[in-house]
């Protein structure tokens, strides 16, 4: 997928069109995982359209979905079309998080939106409460993203879910209709990705996926 890099992060939002980025230098987005998420190829709907996902779901072996769901920190979850998920990657590299965040009219205010909910989560309460973790009655479906673009002086390429094992959900969970979960976070239209410094939490790079 092509990705249109433009150079401020004011830029309004295509709703209807284009995936456009913002970085601040060239940054390679593509996160290496203890336990690789598995991918379906058929695993979720987007706008209308089967795309394939990687993520968490009904069916699999409870001990890996126990480690795959340490690697999620739902960070805010109001509905489908307003939620951040922060996912922990191996040490050492950029914060990553995927959110939906209808209403936000340009990267910047997008951006910003992660950013506060990285920096505040579900606050004390929510934490002490575990409400940050995926529980496992919760699923997690996230399009695969494999996209790159580039301007006069920068690039950004994202890879998420590409290199995931080849793990669809089960013919007996979908056709014995037990693929249901109390909180199902499916990013079924256009998403955020943010990658940003650990520690003052300033982008890197923000990406608005208008269509995997």
């Amino acid at each position: 997928m092509d990705l249109v890099l433009v150079n401020r992060p004011d830029t309004p939002l295509d709703l209807q069109g284009s995936s456009v980025a913002w970085c601040g230098e060239d940054v390679r987005v593509d996160p290496r995982f203890a336990v690789p998420f598995p991918r379906d190829p058929r695993g979720a709907w987007f706008d209308g359209a089967v795309v394939p996902c990687f993520g968490i779901w009904n069916g699999l072996d409870p001990t890996r979905r126990a480690r795959l769901a340490a690697q999620v920190r739902v960070l805010r979850y109001r509905d489908a079309g307003d939620c951040v998920v922060e996912l922990l990657p191996e040490p050492g590299t950029a914060r990553l998080a995927i959110a939906r965040v209808d209403g936000a009219t340009t990267l910047s205010e997008a951006g910003a939106r992660v950013a506060r909910a990285l920096r505040h989560g579900q606050g004390v309460l929510g934490r002490l409460l575990g409400r940050e973790r995926l529980r496992p009655t919760d699923g997690l479906r996230i399009p695969v993203v494999e996209a790159s673009g580039r301007s006069a002086d920068r690039t950004l390429s994202i890879r998420l879910g590409v290199d995931g094992p080849l793990d669809p959900v089960p013919a007996a969970v979908t056709e014995g209709r037990a693929d249901v979960y109390e909180q199902n976070l499916v990013y079924g239209g256009p998403f955020v990705v943010w990658s940003g410094d650990r520690r003052s939490l300033a982008p890197t790079a923000i990406a608005w996926i208008a269509r995997p």
